[in-house]
C-alpha cells in the first residue's frame, strides 16, 4: 500500500524502460510441452503454435504481471523522491545506475531487497539490469499454456479484461502491477 500511495502522489515514477533481449530469444515453454498440455497431437498448426501463440502468451504473463518471464536487460529511467521497485523483475544482477546526465554513479542511493529491489534515494535515475526467470516458476509456465490454449481454442474470445481466468489463476501470484 505504501507504494501505491507514493505512486498517487507522482513523487515516485517509472518514466521508461527499455527492454534488451539476447538473440535469438528461448521461449519458456517448448512446443512438445504446450502440444501435450493442449492434448495436441497433430502438427497442422505447429507453426502457428510455436510462432505466435507461446510468444504472445509469455508477452501477455509479462505485463499483465509487470515481471520478465525470460532473461532480458532492463533499461528504467526512475524518478524516485523516496524510493521505488525497479519494474519488470526479479532482477539477477544490477549493470549499472546513472544520474540525470547520464554519468555512472556508485554514491547517492541503495538498493533495498532482492529479487525486486528497491531504489531509495532522490532524484532521477536511469538503472540498468539483467531480468528474469531462471528457472520458471511452474504456476507462469502453467499460466503461459493455458494463454495458448485459449487463444487457440478461441481465437481471440477471452473476457473483458482482455485475458484467460485460467491463466490469470496461475499468473496472479506473480503480479508486481499496483492497480490504483
Amino acid at each position: 500500500m505504501h507504494h501505491a500511495r507514493e505512486n498517487l502522489q507522482g513523487s515516485n515514477k517509472v518514466i521508461d524502460v527499455v527492454f534488451t533481449y539476447a538473440l535469438p530469444v528461448v521461449e519458456p515453454v517448448t512446443l512438445a510441452e504446450v502440444n501435450a498440455y493442449m492434448k495436441v497431437d497433430y502438427p497442422d498448426e505447429d507453426d502457428l503454435i510455436e510462432d505466435d501463440l507461446i510468444k504472445e502468451a509469455r508477452e501477455w504473463v509479462e505485463v499483465a504481471c509487470g515481471i520478465s518471464v525470460i532473461a532480458r536487460t532492463v533499461t528504467a529511467i526512475i524518478s524516485v523522491l523516496n524510493r521505488q521497485e525497479l519494474p519488470y523483475g526479479p532482477v539477477a544482477s544490477i549493470t549499472n545506475v546513472k544520474d540525470a546526465t547520464g554519468t555512472i554513479i556508485t554514491t547517492g542511493f541503495t538498493f533495498e531487497g532482492t529479487q525486486f529491489p528497491r531504489l531509495l534515494g532522490s532524484g532521477l535515475y536511469k538503472v540498468t539490469y539483467q531480468a528474469g526467470y531462471a528457472p520458471l516458476p511452474k504456476p507462469l509456465k502453467i499460466a503461459i499454456m493455458a494463454r495458448v490454449l485459449a487463444d487457440y481454442e478461441h481465437r481471440g474470445d477471452v473476457d473483458a479484461a482482455g485475458y484467460s481466468k485460467i491463466a490469470w489463476k496461475h499468473a496472479k501470484q506473480y503480479n508486481r502491477v499496483l492497480w490504483v
